[in-house]
C-alpha cells in the first residue's frame, strides 16, 4: 500500500477537514506516497507544505466518464489511477459507478469515504468522521487538526501580498477574513468594524489584513470605506493562493474570522484565531487547533454575538505576546 490517491471535491474547509485523514495515512504507514485528485485551487495547498507528494485536477474533462458505467475510460487516466494501490474516494457515488471505474484501473484497494459530513454531535467533529473509514485499516485518528509544518513548505516566488506584509512596521498586525460560504455565517460589518476600534484603542500601533475572495467583492466594498472613514489601517488580501494565504496569515499576530475555510487555514498555521459561530454546529465544525478560540452565538444566530465579547478575546491573544 505504498500508492494512494485521495479523491476530494468541496471547498477550502471541506478540504482542510480532510487533511487530518490524509495525516493519519501518511503517519501510519511506511514512506508512503500520496497524491490528490481535488480542485486544484484547494488541493495545492497540500502540495506546497509537503502533507502530499502531488495534486491533479478533477475538472478534467475525461474524468467525467469515471461516473458512466462500463464507459471508455481515458487511457492517460486509466494509467495514471492504476499506479496507486489504495483509492480513498469522498465522492457522491450512491450507484458505485465511480469505484467500479476505479477498480477497473486496477486499483486493489477502494474505500469509499463520507461524502458529506453530518450534523450529528454523536458522529464527533467532522475530521473524525472523514477519518473514520481508515479505522477498517486499523488507523484511528487522534488529533483532529490539520498541522502545517513550514520547514516542509515550497519557497514562495515573488509575491506582492507579502511584501506588503513585510513593510508594515504595525504591530499587532491582525488578519481578518470577514466572509464565509453562507451569508448567514457572516458577522454584521458595523461590528467587526467595531472590534476593530476596540483593538485599536488598546493597542494604537495596530494594522489589519482583510483577506478576501472572489465571492466577497460587494462585501469588501463596504468593508473598506467603513475602515477608511474609521481611520483603521489595513492591507488587502484578495483571491490570493491559498499558499499565499497561508504564508501571509503565519506573519500576522492575531486571526479574527467566522465558520469558514479560511479559519481552518489560520488554525493549521498554527496563529492565535478568535473564530465566531453561529448557525453552524461547532462541536462538529470548528478548528481543533491549540491556539483557536471558539465563540458560539447562544441564540445559533451570528447577532447573538456581541462585540465586547471578540474584544475581549481578541485582547487575552494578543496580551500574551505584546504585555
Amino acid at each position: 500500500m505504498g500508492k494512494i490517491l485521495i479523491v476530494r471535491g468541496g471547498a477550502i474547509g471541506d478540504f482542510l477537514l480532510t487533511i487530518p485523514a490524509i495525516q493519519l495515512l501518511r503517519e501510519s504507514l511506511p514512506d508512503p506516497h500520496i497524491e490528490v485528485l481535488g480542485y486544484r485551487n484547494v488541493a495545492d495547498v497540500a502540495t506546497a507544505f509537503g502533507i502530499v507528494e502531488g495534486a491533479r485536477s478533477i475538472e478534467y474533462g475525461p474524468m467525467a466518464r469515471f461516473f458512466v458505467p462500463n464507459s471508455d475510460l481515458d487511457t492517460g487516466l486509466t494509467n495514471y489511477i492504476g499506479q496507486f494501490d489504495l483509492v480513498l474516494s469522498y465522492l457522491f457515488d450512491p450507484d458505485e459507478y465511480f469505484k467500479n471505474n476505479i477498480k477497473r484501473c486496477g486499483v486493489e484497494t477502494f474505500i469509499q469515504g463520507p461524502h458529506q459530513v453530518k450534523d450529528d454531535r454523536a458522529l464527533g467533529h467532522a475530521a473524525l468522521q472523514l477519518a473514520r473509514p481508515l479505522e477498517g485499516l486499523a488507523m484511528f485518528l487522534e488529533n483532529h487538526a490539520p498541522v502545517f509544518d513550514f520547514s516542509k513548505a515550497r519557497p514562495l516566488e515573488s509575491s506582492a501580498v507579502l511584501g506588503k506584509l513585510t513593510a508594515r512596521e504595525e504591530r499587532p498586525l491582525i488578519a481578518l477574513h470577514p466572509g464565509s460560504g453562507s451569508p448567514s455565517k457572516n458577522w454584521d460589518i458595523v461590528r467587526w468594524v467595531e472590534v476593530c476600534e476596540g483593538l485599536r484603542s488598546q493597542y494604537p500601533a495596530a494594522a489589519f489584513a482583510v483577506i478576501t475572495g472572489e465571492a466577497e467583492d460587494q462585501r469588501m466594498d463596504v468593508f473598506q470605506r467603513l475602515f477608511a472613514e474609521a481611520g483603521l489601517p489595513h492591507i488587502s488580501i484578495h483571491a490570493a493562493p491559498l499558499p499565499e494565504v497561508a504564508h501571509a496569515l503565519r506573519r500576522c499576530d492575531l486571526f479574527l474570522g467566522h465558520d469558514s475555510g479560511v479559519s481552518h487555514l489560520a488554525g493549521a498555521v498554527g496563529i492565535p484565531a478568535v473564530v465566531l459561530f453561529g448557525p453552524t454546529v461547532h462541536e462538529i465544525w470548528a478548528p481543533k487547533n491549540p491556539e483557536v478560540h471558539v465563540i458560539p452565538s447562544p441564540t445559533f444566530a451570528m447577532d447573538g454575538i456581541q462585540p465586547d465579547l471578540v474584544i475581549a478575546a481578541a485582547s487575552e491573544k494578543l496580551a500574551r505576546k505584546f504585555r
